[in-house]
């Protein structure tokens, strides 16, 4: 999380070229349709999200280790943020730390409830692991191919 765009740019000319040699393509077919329909793999950017958010949930049901449960602070659970009607309700709302410098942004504790609080309620909400990965893999799919 919170590379340039050039590093995110040059990981997927990695993907493209990994189908392209899959489905026999050239340099020049377009590779589209083959990461979309024939593979169903996500974009880049979305497969960082998907980690992001994957490890979130395993935290918030502790599937996880300790070390990355005490990073995730849900709304309801901070002092600042314990009046707000957001907190009240079970809408599963993380808070973000405060960034005190730039790389502060791509540390889990910011990123992942970043990621995690950009997903819609039903996708947080999912009762099972693997319901929540079919659910998150949906709307992140959604979002590489419009």
């Amino acid at each position: 999380m919170g590379v340039t765009q050039r590093q995110i740019d040059r990981l997927q000319q990695i993907l493209n070229a990994s189908a392209r040699l899959i489905y026999g393509g050239t340099k020049r077919d377009h590779v589209t349709p083959l990461l979309r329909d024939k593979l169903h793999w996500l974009r880049f950017r979305q497969r960082i999200v998907y980690k992001l958010c994957l490890t979130t949930y395993k935290a918030l049901r502790e599937r996880s280790p300790a070390y990355i449960r005490e990073l995730i602070v849900p709304a309801s659970c901070s002092t600042a943020r314990a009046r707000l009607r957001s907190a009240k309700t079970n809408t599963q709302t993380l808070t973000c730390p405060r960034v005190r410098h730039n790389y502060g942004e791509r540390g889990f504790s910011f990123a992942g409830p970043s990621a995690w609080n950009s997903l819609s309620l039903a996708t947080r909400q999912a009762p099972t692991l693997e319901t929540f990965k079919s659910a998150l893999k949906t709307e992140l799919f959604a979002q590489s191919y419009p």
